[in-house]
């Protein structure tokens, strides 16, 4: 007849319970199965949201709230440059470049998020210098944008705004 040692015990125990705290099953007060990391809502992070206006191919003037972030868009060909300068009631929050590629062909598009900061009026104004010579070489575009005060609950600023109900 085997014996056990007090180690290969105490080694089995220990491997049994971290299976079962690896798969989330762990007892927890009051009751019931604690459900797995992967599944809790909202997961270890707090969520962020926030209500993002696109303004892609608007011509004229919007209105957004205090607590949104809008989105502008820069196109132009590959090595384009792509500028922006906002004045008024809103700031630059974040660029980011992005290289396209379709049929072998590049183009450059560049994404401005901007982030009101007070009630009032906004002009943002984007400029695209083509590298090549010719019609179309400087393109500008202008967006004209109101800011009010924010209606839904969650105040200002990005990752304030609440998720949206369906």
């Amino acid at each position: 007849m085997k014996t056990f040692t007090s180690f290969g015990l105490v080694t089995g125990v220990v491997l049994a319970l971290s299976g079962v705290r690896a798969m989330g099953d762990e007892p927890r007060a009051g009751g019931g199965l604690q459900p797995p990391v992967g599944l809790r809502p909202g997961g270890l992070r707090p969520q962020v949201t926030a209500q993002i206006v696109d303004l892609e191919g608007v011509d004229e003037p919007v209105t957004v709230e205090l607590s949104d972030i809008v989105r502008v868009t820069g196109r132009g060909i590959a090595g384009a440059q792509i500028t922006i300068d906002v004045k008024g009631a809103g700031k630059l929050s974040a660029s980011n470049n992005v290289r396209k590629v379709k049929e072998g062909i590049g183009s450059h598009v560049k994404e401005f998020l901007i982030q009101p900061t007070k009630p009032g009026k906004m002009t943002v104004k984007v400029t695209i210098r083509n590298p090549t010579p010719g019609i179309g070489r400087t393109q500008v575009q202008e967006y004209e944008i109101s800011v009010s005060k924010p209606t839904r609950p969650g105040g200002a600023g990005l990752g304030s705004a609440p998720p949206p109900s369906n």
